[in-house]
């Protein structure tokens, strides 16, 4: 699957460790968030989705691309 995902400046720190294993393109914006676009296998998604949540509190917002 591959997912866009857009995190807040404040959270890139913590996300990077998780989001940079899967890491297709990435994207910084000039407000120090960054937008990235990961393919990851579909039976990991959900485990990724928490770790995720858990890393911004639930303020990355993901987007599937369908392909």
């Amino acid at each position: 699957k591959k997912i866009k995902i857009t995190v807040p400046a404040i959270h890139t720190g913590k996300v990077y460790s998780i989001i940079n294993q899967y890491k297709e393109e990435e994207n910084w914006m000039n407000d120090g968030s960054l937008e990235v676009v990961i393919s990851i296998p579909a039976g990991m998604v959900m485990d990724f989705y928490d770790r995720l949540n858990s890393a911004t509190h639930g303020s990355a917002i993901t987007q599937e691309i369908k392909e």
